[in-house]
């Protein structure tokens, strides 16, 4: 149960986050921006690791935890961040969670064959009713009549489905036989990150204001300290099929903040297809 209610905390501060950045990115390069991200997510996951006193990654890394952690992390934060800033860019906070129940389903599927991963029907039927709530919702509030009319953002979508479900494919075929901490696991990962921050920062000049950059700092914090470490005690703890159910809820996380800033009383539809999302990921928990 632990694990359920750490992935809803995870699901919300990726929403928060989402929002952070879909600001951040209407006044700084896209590049620039990432590269911001990634290198002072490496630095605090260092400082973290060392303030602990945990940092013994050269005692008990594997060939293994290099490989998988470090290329996972080029797919995950590296090309993943800069596409996911652009799709934010373009598409907005809440068109942006469209992202989230097509990866689930990627996932799954990826899971099934890369990984053997078996789905019984109790949680075919639980990650269904999840994807096809948070998707209904989502053709409703016109997400993706707009998402496709624009060949772009598609383009964009694809790829990002594509670094995000082989970098998360890459954490889980490796994640349950590390000896490895999870901030040690961060630092590979981050470490991975690394050449994306570089190779696609661009030569453009910038200035950024003060509350923009406590804006990044706000972000490289939710991202280290929440939303990483929560990913990687999530993998260990729950099932693929119902964690990605549960992160399929992401575009529920946003909109919910979004009543919550804007001081707005949720639409029945929204309530609906809430509850209904609920009631699969019920499902999952129980199968």
């Amino acid at each position: 149960m632990n694990a359920i209610i750490i992935a809803f905390i995870l699901v919300f501060s990726m929403a928060l986050n989402i929002k952070i950045l879909a600001r951040l990115s209407n006044g700084i390069d896209i590049s620039i921006l990432n590269a911001i991200e990634i290198i002072a997510g490496f630095l605090l996951t260092i400082f973290i690791v060392l303030a602990l006193g945990q940092f013994k990654i050269f005692k008990s890394i594997t060939a293994e935890d290099c490989f998988y952690f470090v290329l996972s992390g080029f797919f995950s934060y590296g090309l993943a961040g800069f596409f996911s800033i652009t799709h934010i860019r373009l598409s907005g906070d809440e068109k942006n969670a469209l992202l989230s129940p097509l990866v689930t389903i990627l996932v799954v599927v990826a899971g099934y064959f890369a990984l053997s991963e078996r789905v019984n029907s109790m949680q075919l039927i639980g990650i269904s009713i999840v994807s096809v709530s948070v998707l209904f919702y989502q053709l409703k509030a016109n997400a993706v009549r707009i998402t496709l009319s624009k060949p772009k953002e598609i383009i964009i979508l694809a790829t990002l489905c594509f670094v995000i479900v082989f970098g998360i494919i890459l954490t889980r075929i490796q994640i349950n036989y590390t000896k490895l901490g999870f901030f040690e696991i961060l630092f590979l990962r981050y470490s991975g990150a690394l050449p994306v921050a570089f190779l696609m920062k661009r030569n453009v000049r910038y200035n950024i204001d003060n509350s923009s950059w406590i804006m990044i700092f706000t972000s490289v914090f939710i991202s280290v300290v929440i939303v990483s470490t929560a990913w990687v005690y999530c993998n260990r703890e729950l099932s693929n099929i119902t964690f990605q159910g549960i992160f399929a809820t992401l575009p529920f996380a946003i909109v919910s903040l979004n009543y919550v800033i804007e001081k707005r009383y949720p639409s029945s539809k929204f309530l609906i297809c809430s509850f209904i999302s609920l009631l699969g990921i019920l499902i999952l928990f129980m199968s």
